[in-house]
């Protein structure tokens, strides 16, 4: 656009399109790897020894029928203990 405004005309060169393009690719490739290397680096809360950053233990969610089933189970045996 720059380059049309200096001299008041659309350039008609193959080589310029083409060098064009090519940085084009260039910069959207290069910036598509940046983010995502950026975006995929462990992450570090200040917590924990150096060495730990970004490692955790996944614990697994309980459903709803396991929750009930923890709770009729302590109901049971808060039952049997008040005895």
């Amino acid at each position: 656009m720059v380059v049309s405004l200096y001299d008041h005309e659309v350039p008609r060169s193959v080589l310029w399109w083409a060098l064009q393009a090519a940085i084009t690719v260039l910069m959207v490739a290069g910036g598509t790897w940046a983010c995502r290397w950026r975006e995929l680096r462990p992450m570090s809360f200040g917590l924990g020894e150096q060495g730990t950053c970004g490692e955790y233990e996944m614990v697994p969610v309980p459903t709803e029928e396991e929750e009930e089933e923890e709770s009729q189970v302590a109901t049971k045996s808060g039952e049997s203990s008040g005895v």
